[in-house]
């Protein structure tokens, strides 16, 4: 015999959506000067690692934000070719969403 309690907590977690993280334009963010230069020091370190791939500037996307679930932001940038990710993980009180 099955518990009714069991049954009616098995469909509450069924019906809750587990929350992705929210992938923004990073235009539509405010990051503090700590964290601009930090994404600066990424882009200056990776860049010759870049040319010797032979991944051109011109085939690297546009940056873009995501929301962690923690408030957190992640910078990202998906590599050409499904080559992965380069990404700095910036703490909530780094940044603020414009209004």
């Amino acid at each position: 015999m099955v518990s009714l309690g069991w049954c009616l907590q098995t469909e509450e977690r069924l019906l809750v959506k587990k929350k992705e993280p929210e992938i923004i334009n990073l235009d539509n963010t405010m990051l503090s000067a700590d964290t601009v230069a930090a994404w600066r020091a990424v882009a200056e370190r990776i860049g010759p690692a870049f040319l010797q791939i032979r991944i051109r500037p011109s085939d690297i996307p546009d940056e873009r934000a995501r929301v962690e679930l923690d408030g957190a932001l992640t910078i990202f940038v998906t590599l050409p070719g499904g080559r992965g990710e380069i990404s700095l993980r910036v703490p909530a009180e780094h940044w603020l969403r414009k209004q």
